[in-house]
C-alpha cells in the first residue's frame, strides 16, 4: 500500500501528468478508481465518478464506499485554482 501526492500551481499542467499517470496503470489487473472534479478526459477499464462538493456527491461520501470496492489505485483529484500560501516567504501566489 502506498500514497503519492502531486501538487502544482494553477495552470501548470497537472492534468496532463495526472492522466499519463493513469493511462500507464494495467487497468486490467488493477482495480483503478477516481473521484474528480470534474473528469476531464474518459479512461478505458478505469471507474471514474464525477465528483460535486457543493452537490449533492462529496469526495467525502465517495470515500466512505470506495473499500467496499477493493481498489487497487485510488486517485482524487480536483482542477481548483485556489491560492496557495507558503508559509516560509509569506508569499501568496495565484
Amino acid at each position: 500500500m502506498g500514497c503519492a501526492s502531486y501538487a502544482h500551481r494553477p495552470a501548470q499542467e497537472k492534468t496532463t501528468t495526472i492522466y499519463s499517470v493513469l493511462r500507464s496503470i494495467d487497468a486490467l489487473n488493477n482495480n483503478v478508481l477516481t473521484a474528480e472534479s470534474p473528469i476531464e478526459v474518459l479512461l478505458e477499464n478505469i471507474s471514474q465518478t464525477q465528483i460535486d462538493d457543493d452537490g449533492t456527491y462529496s469526495y467525502a461520501m465517495w470515500a466512505r464506499g470506495i473499500l467496499r470496492q477493493a481498489p487497487d489505485i485510488v486517485m482524487m483529484y480536483t482542477q481548483s485554482d485556489y491560492p496557495m500560501h507558503h508559509p516560509e516567504s509569506s508569499h501568496q501566489s495565484d
